[in-house]
């Protein structure tokens, strides 16, 4: 499977059944970990569109959970939940993850990933890398050939970066 690209998120599928994604931030990597783990940071970019509003739930501890819960301009509800499996501050988050509330492959809860965030920091600018395991090949691709995907996370992170910009 190809790969998409845009001037700040890097999506590849790798192998049969991972994508991977990098995006780079002008911040110290405790700051992009804080904005991933705290509730009040996370309902401030994470899913952010035009009128769309996020709840963050977070127990950070292994064998803890989160849930984002996503409602958008209409109403409609997306939950992102998932255990936390290894957590190693500020240096990376594993997680087994679903959503809820879709019904297209790639999205459905029995299309849950396993996912590694690593964050890597160098000159006080950090990389973020997200691996997600997928159950399938053709759930794998389904997730890599939704353009939405892409956009969505570019605007939550366009909402982040401005908030890393505020924490220096």
């Amino acid at each position: 499977m190809g790969s998409m690209t845009s001037p700040a998120l890097r999506v590849v599928g790798r192998g049969e059944r991972e994508i991977v994604m990098t995006r780079e931030f002008n911040a110290p990597r405790r700051h992009v970990f804080d904005a991933w783990t705290k509730p009040a940071l996370i309902e401030r970019w994470f899913g952010r569109r035009e009128g769309w509003t996020t709840k963050a739930e977070v127990d950070l501890r292994v064998g803890g959970t989160y849930r984002f819960k996503l409602r958008d301009s209409g109403g409609r509800e997306i939950v992102l939940r998932g255990e936390y499996k290894e957590i190693v501050p500020p240096d990376r988050i594993v997680s087994a993850e679903a959503f809820e509330g879709f019904s297209e492959t790639g999205w459905r809860p029995e299309d849950a990933t396993l996912s590694t965030m690593v964050f890597t920091e160098r000159d006080g600018r950090t990389t973020w890398t997200l691996t997600q395991v997928y159950p399938s090949k053709d759930v794998r691709d389904a997730v890599l050939s939704d353009p939405n995907m892409q956009t969505g996370m570019n605007e939550g992170f366009a909402a982040l970066d401005a908030i890393l910009s505020q924490q220096k």
